[in-house]
């Protein structure tokens, strides 16, 4: 099923492509359309691997009111979703390596500098943040990359 936004697509098919993703053991990879998130998530946590990646819809600005083909500010989360005790003992990859990785330049096989093509401009990197939470009673760990980009509409 297609993401909302094509740029969730874009970047699900960018970062499964990339080998820390992929191998030897797959993380799951949502989108925040796939129907029910959080059962999603926490089924791909509690998995053989303790870690999804889920990337959430992104907002947008309009750089400037008025003017026809507007162009739009997409500010974009990935959120990096890990259950440490089953992801130590699993797949062994904790959400704040996973998320250095994304942030990483697109030389290094991350998204800072990509270009997805489109009407999309390259992502940046922004910065992250981490949190530890508790979903439906399970202690997480979620840490959020967060990019910008631009969409021209019209």
């Amino acid at each position: 099923m297609p993401a909302l936004s094509p740029i969730q697509d874009l970047i699900k098919t960018r970062v499964a492509a990339q080998t820390y993703f992929s191998s030897p053991t797959a993380v799951e990879i949502v989108t925040e359309d796939d129907g029910d998130i959080e059962t999603r998530v926490l089924s791909a946590v509690a998995g053989l691997g303790g870690m999804a990646v889920l990337i959430l819809v992104p907002t947008g600005d309009n750089v400037d009111p008025g003017k026809s083909g507007a162009v739009y500010t997409l500010n974009i989360e990935v959120h990096l979703v890990e259950s440490p005790i089953i992801n130590r003992a699993g797949m062994n990859k904790p959400a704040y390596e996973a998320c250095r990785k994304l942030l990483a330049s697109v030389a290094q096989g991350g998204l800072d500098g990509w270009e997805p093509g489109g009407a999309f401009t390259k992502l940046e990197a922004q910065g992250y943040d981490a949190t530890a939470g508790e979903v439906n009673s399970q202690g997480l760990i979620i840490y959020t990359a967060k990019f910008k980009c631009s969409e021209t509409i019209g």
